[in-house]
């Protein structure tokens, strides 16, 4: 059995008129957690990773090396990393992330993050690779 589950949440870009997302999923037992830019790629480094950067209510500010998707089309962590940051993001307010498109040009992103402790313990509670299901 094929097994998708998908909670989404999604940041206007006010200067551009996008629409980002972060997304909790789960496909077939992997859980991720993606950033998905609207109009553009993210940059990707040499190492083919997304440079994150993102703080949790206004703290300190946390970079990271997320795994690129199809040149940059998602920037996800899988896993064991996913499930790490989305408790780290469930009870907070606001998450501000820092990346750069594939142009160059550096975007900040807030999400806000009511109702995420709901979506995500339902994603990780229904996560698995059992095909019984």
């Amino acid at each position: 059995m094929i097994q998708v589950i998908t909670v989404e949440n999604a940041s206007y870009y006010v200067n551009h008129g996008a629409y980002h997302t972060l997304m909790a999923n789960c496909f077939n037992g992997t859980m991720m957690l993606a950033l998905n830019p609207e109009e553009t790629n993210w940059q990707v480094n040499e190492s083919g990773q997304v440079d994150v950067r993102f703080s949790i209510d206004g703290g300190e500010r946390h970079a990271e090396a997320w795994r690129a998707t199809s040149n940059g089309s998602k920037a996800v962590l899988e896993n064991a990393e996913a499930d790490e940051l989305m408790t780290r993001f469930e009870d907070a307010d606001q998450v501000h992330f820092a990346l750069s498109n594939a142009e160059g040009k550096n975007l900040e992103i807030t999400f806000d993050m009511a109702g995420a402790a709901k979506a995500f313990a339902y994603v990780r509670e229904n996560c698995t690779s059992d095909s019984s299901q």
